[in-house]
């Protein structure tokens, strides 16, 4: 009682998810552009029908939501993470390297097919799908850039070009340092050689004014 009879109104390319105990469809599906369409065979109006009432209700929601959220394609991932879309219709993806194919996937009888995109440079890409243009980016994990940043520390510490490298940079500042303490002990000797004749004339002035008294 109240069920809409879906056999003969549902297009050809409709995949039907469910059926009623005598065959006739209840629950089907098909690809609209970049989403997809669901019917159902009983309404939702809780004055007509107790179907939102009762616990397949949510199921049915919570499935539509996990859909949305696999199809919908976040607009910032990391490298790896895999991008879904529908299976039909045109679709073309193209990042830094180039154009990237797109896998067919197909979970189970219960998922939709899609197809799988894994892009695995960093960058921004561009989406064609249904005539309609997109842009993704992609970067990496924060995990990654840790371990990407001690990998070249240690590389950097264990290298002998590293190492020689140091002590080349270091060399100069030193060989200036020996350098200015030469020119400062060369200042001083002659700074004392031309003190010396000075302090010896007080000496030499006082034996030839004894010599004149004697």
């Amino acid at each position: 009682k109240g069920r809409a009879v879906l056999e003969g109104a549902l297009p050809g390319d409709a995949e039907v998810l469910a059926r009623w105990s005598d065959g006739r469809p209840f629950m089907a599906r098909r690809n609209v552009g970049r989403g997809q369409a669901y019917v159902v065979g009983l309404p939702i109006s809780a004055e007509q029908s107790d179907f939102a009432l009762r616990p397949a209700f949510l199921a049915l929601l919570d499935h539509l939501l996990q859909q949305a959220e696999r199809l919908g394609g976040p607009a910032r991932t990391t490298a790896g993470v895999a991008w879904l879309f529908p299976a039909s219709g045109e679709l073309k993806v193209t990042g830094p390297g180039g154009e990237l194919e797109a896998d067919l996937d197909s979970p189970d009888e219960s998922q939709p097919a899609t197809r799988r995109v894994t892009p695995d440079r960093l960058g921004r890409y561009r989406v064609d799908q249904s005539g309609e243009a997109t842009h993704r980016i992609v970067s990496l994990s924060a995990d990654e850039l840790r371990r990407r940043a001690e990998a070249t520390a240690q590389t950097s510490l264990a290298s002998p070009e590293s190492t020689q490298a140091s002590r080349i940079d270091v060399s100069p500042h030193v060989a200036f340092a020996l350098l200015a303490l030469l020119t400062l002990e060369l200042f001083v000797r002659i700074w004392r050689r031309a003190r010396e004749p000075s302090d010896a004339e007080p000496p030499a002035s006082r034996r030839a004014s004894d010599a004149a008294k004697a």
